[in-house]
């Protein structure tokens, strides 16, 4: 498998930056096509898409060739989005040659900036070993179950590290790509969507919005709890301890049952609520320390968690935070549900499995907690808790339950969110009854979350909310030709801005602002990267481009939308030998590529 490394911008009918990648297929005569599919989209619970032909090298392609392809770049991308890197468009099959009997497919695959390509590149040699397992005598056989289970796991966490993503990252990012809303990668898990002055900045669901002192303020539960307090807030009552005779005796201040936890962590790691003696706490003890040395004690608050997510004043999504549970079916005896349940998992990826905690001992306890056994039949969706709270380490039950939070609840929330100055925010919701107001429940705030986790529901309205059904793109209009596709820029330019437009320009060699005053860059050289830059900054309202050379014909478009384009004449000179002329053709050919864009 090889690769071009040059990153290339928005080409043919791509919608997001891609490069160059050649691989080859193997010998097909005994690819169990339905197999592979059917397993395939087991794994990843999703169909497998047709693969898209761009154009072909005089070669005929067979069905099974087409349906290789298509199985191999799906499994790319979801081996990629698994690892947070937002990664959607389909890609190109650009041609498919035969070589000493051996066909060779070249497709342009999609890359955001600051990845290095060999990390797709890994991605597609994954995929060919798992489409290996379907081809022959190892068709379905114990090798594709350990590439599912450890190739997989080895490769989504690699991917994560060097993309520095996050698990809120791919949701919000391919509800931009669906709404068609263009995104860049500004490294360090940092996307910019949107062009221009329509553009946002956001690291996972954070934004440049969120006040700095509200996300540090958050990040420590003994400040927040008194932070919380001094506003007149309901907080459960608190005590720092440094060592577990401290705790003992906040313990005896409090009454049993008291939660102990870490003061500086978040996904319930450390934490044990339900601590009814000082047996128990000294295992609570043990289980924070190994974490933090930071650690508080809060009375106990009846009810579970419910989480509210706030986005710039508005409620946009609420769920309860159940411990991990089994959901009955009216029919099942628990035992019998947690076998299908860790059966339906077992058959997908690795990382895409849902966490259920096993049914051992501290499972038995918690049932008989709630006059439960494995062996009772759950009523049609009763619960029945396996762990006392939601963990990281043990997973949860998550239900939605938007539509139902008290009017009061929210407004909670929202005094929270205007207090820590934060655009987005968790608010976690110690209550028995989230559909009554917190003053008659005796309802306590938990936590308070910066940058929460979010996925398709708050992600739809979050960016709802922002772009208000637009795109977030600015008018880039776009000139060809030599010193005459020039000056006719400049007055363009000059009748946006008389008009109030701040239109910013930009050649080769180049950029203006909206007075006709030359934006300095430091080695920075190109059309392309010069219009990337200025795409950038949120003072620009529109963009006047000026094509004087072929570079964009190899490098591909800065931008996804072309507003207008207008063909000066044909005298472009080569982007890559100085003092030449560009190729005949070359200036129409541009035309009609920039003319395809037109939105």
């Amino acid at each position: 498998m090889t690769f071009d490394p040059q990153v290339f911008g928005y080409h043919f009918d791509l919608a997001q930056l891609n490069f160059k990648l050649t691989f080859t297929l193997p010998d097909l005569a005994d690819f169990d096509v339905s197999a592979a599919r059917a397993r395939v989209s087991e794994a990843f619970a999703e169909p497998v898409p047709p693969a898209r032909i761009r154009r072909l090298n005089m070669v005929e392609v067979t069905s099974l060739q087409k349906e290789y392809i298509a199985l191999c770049t799906f499994l790319s991308r979801q081996l990629l989005t698994a690892g947070s890197i937002p990664l959607f468009d389909e890609g190109l099959v650009v041609s498919l040659e035969k070589n000493a009997g051996a066909a060779s497919c070249t497709i342009l695959t999609p890359i955001i900036s600051y990845l290095p390509p060999t990390v797709v590149q890994r991605s597609f040699d994954i995929a060919q070993h798992i489409l290996a397992c379907f081809c022959g005598s190892l068709a379905q056989g114990e090798e594709l179950e350990r590439l599912l289970e450890e190739n997989v796991v080895d490769f989504v966490s690699d991917a994560s590290a060097m993309g520095h993503g996050g698990y809120s990252t791919k949701f919000i990012l391919k509800r931009a790509f669906e709404l068609g809303i263009p995104f860049r990668h500004m490294g360090w898990g940092i996307y910019q969507l949107g062009v221009g002055e329509k553009s946002i900045v956001l690291s996972r669901s954070a934004t440049t919005r969120d006040s700095a002192l509200g996300s540090w303020l958050s990040q420590n539960k003994s400040i927040t709890n008194r932070f919380l307090l001094d506003a007149g807030l309901p907080v459960a009552r608190s005590l720092p301890v440094a060592s577990l005779d401290a705790a003992r005796h906040a313990a005896g201040r409090f009454g049993w049952p008291v939660v102990l936890k870490p003061a500086d962590r978040d996904r319930g790691e450390g934490v044990t609520v339900d601590i009814a003696s000082e047996a128990e706490l000294a295992e609570a003890w043990e289980t924070a320390a190994k974490w933090s040395q930071n650690i508080i004690l809060e009375e106990r608050i009846p009810g579970i968690c419910h989480r509210i997510v706030i986005f710039r004043d508005q409620l946009v999504f609420a769920y309860s935070r159940h411990p991990s549970a089994l959901k009955g079916d009216g029919e099942s005896t628990i035992a019998e549900l947690h076998r299908k349940t860790v059966a339906a998992e077992a058959v997908k990826a690795k990382p895409l499995r849902k966490k259920l905690a096993p049914l051992d001992d501290l499972a038995r306890a918690q049932l008989e907690r709630q006059e439960m056994s494995p062996e009772t039949v759950l009523d049609r969706d009763a619960l029945a808790y396996l762990r006392p709270y939601q963990s990281i380490l043990w997973g949860g039950l998550d239900d939605p339950v938007t539509e139902q939070v008290h009017p009061a609840n929210v407004d909670l929330a929202r005094r929270v969110a205007k207090l820590y100055r934060l655009e987005m925010v968790g608010v976690d919701f110690i209550a028995t009854d989230v559909t009554r107001p917190w003053y008659e429940t005796g309802a306590t705030i938990g936590e308070v979350n910066y940058r929460p986790q979010v996925a398709n529901n708050t992600a739809k309205a979050m960016l709802e909310m922002i772009f208000e059904g637009d795109t977030g793109e600015i008018p880039v209009e776009y000139f060809i030709g030599d010193r005459k596709a020039y000056r006719a820029a400049l007055d363009r330019q000059a009748e946006l801005t008389r008009g109030g437009s701040a239109a910013y320009l930009s050649s080769h060699r180049k950029c203006l602002d909206p007075n006709g005053q030359d934006i300095l860059y430091r080695n920075v050289a190109g059309l392309f990267d010069r219009a990337s830059l200025l795409g950038t900054d949120q003072e620009v309202e529109a963009l006047i481009l000026v094509v004087q050379t072929d570079e964009l014909l190899y490098r591909g478009l800065p931008f996804p939308t072309v507003t207008e384009v207008t063909l000066v004449n044909n005298a472009l000179s080569s982007a890559s030998k100085a003092d030449a002329p560009a190729a005949p053709g070359v200036a129409d050919h541009l035309y009609k590529m920039l003319s395809a864009r037109r939105g």
